[in-house]
């Protein structure tokens, strides 16, 4: 009586992990040694199992001879025809320095103990090798005795290469990244979870300060737009997973308590199969300084201090906005130094100087923190008045002409000021109502000059 075996072959790619489904058959004979371990009966059915397998597939006997293998399997050895491997032990194809480690599993196996996916290098008809993933299982008769075993093969050489490359470009990346001068982090999830060198010196801290913290953990409570750091950061981050990269300027806190200015690039990658940022910093608290210096020079007077005639153009235009869209009062006073001229001709323009310093800082103290100072030119000052009526505007006009009166200006002695006042009507042009204010200072120096005159 011959005797029998239930053969399991995976639907799909065996492995070790469960999942695969599985096809129960019955191959006859294979008590037989020298038999072919596929029965005339079960022959059709297996071998359309194997030639439909994805992966390569072969059946030995437990002494390492192949009985059975589909063409695709040759073909990966490189062989044109099953026939040229049939009846070969397996150990053939397998390259010398990993016998050792074939006998030890099929031991293992033997033993009843799952050994999972292997590797193996394997050897071509060429003598070339491939790197092949291997699971083996033994195959037992129905009295449970080992019989022969079924080896399911992937060849994974361009896997191995691809991922000899990809360690290779990340040791590569890798060194690039730590010893960049540029400071560079990774985020994952919202958090801090690489950081060079450059990175670890701005931030005056080592990388186990920084790792694990999120960007709101090193940043004040809010940034300079007033929104809190970790809405802003949130945004920043959802914008860069959205659209792949962006580029933003922060403020940062340094573990030494400073704040400083970095300008912020995020890009989305993918790092070892999960998505993360790629985040780099460029400190930028010295531009921003500069950017600020060249703002103050572009808008401000180099001898008072106060605005110049070009931020309060800019001013007239923001306010109207306001006036138009709300209704909101606004008033101008213009002041104009009576005899400025006589000064600089009897003392000279140093002294014509420090008078007009000083009435600046009159001004300076005498008006409410809502108003907008500004030196017109020469000896004209205006004061822009928001959210105030023309009453009110005239007020402060008589307080500050009433201060300069009684004020001495060393060698220039006493001096007065003419002050002309109008309020801004709703949809005026600007230019009109400077010119009603131009008019009423006018109409001070023509009563009599140290007069405050509003336009009505």
């Amino acid at each position: 009586m011959k005797k029998s075996l239930e053969l399991e072959l995976p639907a799909t790619r065996m492995n070790n992990g469960g999942g695969s489904g599985w096809i129960r058959t019955t191959v006859t004979g294979l008590a037989e040694k020298k038999e072919s371990l596929l029965s005339s009966t079960n022959e059709s059915t297996i071998r359309t199992i194997m030639e439909n397998s994805p992966d390569g597939m072969v059946i030995s006997g437990l002494d390492g001879m192949i009985r059975n293998l589909p063409v695709k399997t040759a073909n990966m050895l490189g062989h044109k025809s099953p026939d040229e491997i049939m009846g070969r032990n397996i150990l053939e194809f397998i390259h010398p320095s990993y016998h050792r480690k074939a006998i030890y599993f099929l031991n293992e196996m033997m033993n009843g103990n799952m050994t999972g996916a292997t590797e193996y290098l394997m050897v071509k008809k060429d003598k070339s090798a491939i790197y092949c993933e291997t699971n083996a299982n033994i195959l037992r008769d129905e009295d449970d005795n080992p019989a022969g075993v079924l080896y399911v093969v992937r060849d994974i050489t361009g896997r191995r290469q691809a991922e000899s490359a990809l360690r290779e470009s990340e040791e590569r990346h890798r060194a690039l990244f730590m010893e960049s001068p540029d400071a560079y982090l990774i985020m994952m999830d919202g958090i801090y979870t690489d950081c060079n060198q450059a990175s670890e010196s701005m931030m005056r801290g080592d990388r186990t300060m920084i790792i694990g913290k999120s960007p709101q953990q090193l940043s004040p409570e809010c940034q300079p737009d007033g929104k809190p750091s970790s809405l802003s950061a949130s945004e920043r981050i959802d914008e860069a997973c959205r659209t792949g990269k962006t580029t933003f300027e922060w403020a940062h806190r340094r573990f030494d308590g400073s704040v400083f200015t970095v300008e912020i690039s995020m890009a989305s990658i993918m790092l070892n199969g999960t998505s993360a940022l790629f985040i780099a910093l460029r400190e930028i608290t010295e531009r921003k300084r500069m950017e600020t210096e060249f703002r103050r020079l572009a808008t401000t007077d180099q001898l008072t201090g106060l605005y110049n005639r070009y931020h309060i153009n800019q001013v007239f235009i923001e306010e109207k906005k306001r006036v138009d869209r709300y209704g909101l009062g606004l008033s101008v006073i213009m002041v104009d130094i009576d005899k400025f001229k006589a000064v600089n001709d009897e003392y000279g323009h140093q002294v014509g100087d420090m008078v007009l310093t000083e009435m600046a800082d009159i001004f300076r103290k005498g008006v409410r923190e809502s108003d907008i100072l500004g030196r017109w030119g020469g000896e004209e000052f205006f004061i822009v008045c928001p959210n105030t009526e023309l009453g009110g505007a005239a007020t402060l006009a008589e307080k500050l002409k009433r201060k300069i009166e009684s004020s001495d200006f060393g060698a220039a002695g006493r001096r007065t000021c003419s002050f002309g006042v109008a309020q801004l009507a709703r949809e005026e042009a600007i230019d009109s109502w400077i010119a009603r204010v131009d008019t009423a200072l006018y109409r001070a120096k023509e009563g009599g000059r140290n007069r405050v005159v509003s336009d009505s």
